[in-house]
């Protein structure tokens, strides 16, 4: 289901800090989370993605189409 690690990074949400694991997931794994982004990212960011020509469209299955070429992650907390 997962791929390699991303690595660390840190959250922060005003003064509350968490360090966290990035750890990337496989095409078939992101399919459902890409083809979930434009309707949860609000509209700025699917246009950007648009208007840098990374998908033709704003809709579910344009971004449902960069698995494997896009990478996501999942986030864990740090061991």
């Amino acid at each position: 289901m997962c791929g390699r690690h991303g690595g660390a990074a840190e959250l922060t949400v005003g003064r509350r800090t968490e360090q966290v694991s990035l750890i990337e997931l496989d095409a078939a794994s992101a399919v459902p989370v890409l083809r979930a982004w434009p309707e949860m990212a609000g509209t700025d960011g699917p246009k950007i993605m648009r208007d840098a020509g990374v998908v033709e469209e704003i809709s579910p299955e344009s971004f449902a189409n960069l698995a494997g070429r896009c990478a996501v992650f999942r986030i864990d907390p740090a061991r």
